[in-house]
């Protein structure tokens, strides 16, 4: 999950996670449209040196994962979206 490996509080630009998981921009924003409204994932309106949407995890977002890390049986799900961010058709790593 690429929002959740960003430093805290920071937005990525729609942009640069679309490069990052090979996707459209327009698919990622349809992609966390649902994470936007279960307030998992904030959406921001760029600066103006960085125009357009970005999106951020929330601390939800964060608690979220973290539930779920300590549900997996052997590998975290940063070890899980670490193997899986070769392959740009695996949609998990866009949100």
């Amino acid at each position: 999950m690429v929002l959740a490996q960003a430093p805290e509080r920071t937005a990525l630009p729609s942009r640069e996670l679309a490069k990052e998981v090979g996707q459209s921009i327009q698919s990622v924003a349809a992609r966390l449209q649902p994470l936007v409204r279960a307030g998992l994932v904030a959406k921001h309106w760029g600066a103006t040196h960085v125009p357009g949407r970005a999106y951020m995890i929330t601390q939800e977002g964060r608690d979220y994962l973290a539930r779920l890390e300590q549900r997996l049986p052997t590998h975290s799900w940063a070890s899980r979206a670490h193997s899986s961010t070769s392959s740009p058709s695996n949609s998990a790593t866009a949100t």
